[in-house]
């Protein structure tokens, strides 16, 4: 179960650090598998001691269900290639960048505003985050710099993650698509699908982070 948690939470940082989108590719069905499993285990434990019926009961239907959410998230789960440092070494209690010279330290804040106006600069006009499947790697060729650097920057200067990042523009993309008078030119799923999200639970999700409303609310709320 630490194994899990702890190669999960890994695992977890790296796609919110390199990856725009989560669908099939993120683990967090892990913590409910890992919570049936402290089910399953503990129930074991008891039954071990005192033999009762309805404890084998709970045991059997907990392996059960732990079964089916492995196996049933497990045929949709999507494999994401990592670096040898990162797979090779999940428990690590601490990111191990391709290459320390190429990380953003506190001697590049000189260099800072301007990469951070390039950055909005290649956002702005190629719109990159309107690709659903937009990658760190690709924002990293089209400023022309590398993937390790920009992650790094992300991190430590704008104190977020490329996942947040691309997803806020998303959504000021959406909200102002969602400013649009009745009758309503766009729905929902077409507002989602032309702000770059892949999925409209994923939207709306999104959405509501950010603004603390779902789209719907949001538009209700702009127009009384």
């Amino acid at each position: 179960m630490l194994i899990v948690t702890f190669g999960a939470r890994r695992y977890q940082r790296y796609i919110r650090n390199n990856y725009s989108y989560s669908e099939h590719i993120d683990v967090a069905w892990l913590k409910k598998a890992t919570l049936i499993l402290a089910i399953c285990l503990m129930t074991w434990i008891y039954t071990s001691m005192h033999i009762t019926g309805w404890g084998d009961a709970i045991y059997y239907l907990s392996s059960i269900v732990l079964w089916f959410v492995i196996i049933y998230y497990s045929a949709y789960q999507i494999t994401v290639p990592m670096p040898n440092n990162l797979s090779g070494n999940l428990l690590a209690t601490a990111p191990q960048e391709e290459n320390e010279n190429d990380c953003y330290t506190e001697q590049d804040n000189g260099f800072s505003h301007a990469f951070k106006e390039e950055l909005q600069k290649v956002m702005e006009e190629q719109q990159l985050y309107l690709n659903p499947k937009l990658t760190v790697g690709d924002v990293a060729n089209a400023i022309g710099t590398n993937r390790t650097y920009l992650s790094s920057y992300f991190n430590h200067q704008l104190n977020t993650t490329f996942y947040d990042y691309i997803n806020n523009l998303r959504i000021e993309k959406a909200s102002k698509k969602l400013l649009s008078v009745y009758p309503y030119t766009m729905n929902i799923d077409e507002i989602a699908e032309c702000s770059g999200f892949n999925s409209t639970s994923t939207f709306r999700r999104a959405f509501l982070k950010n603004t603390g409303m779902t789209p719907l609310q949001y538009r209700k709320s702009i127009q009384e």
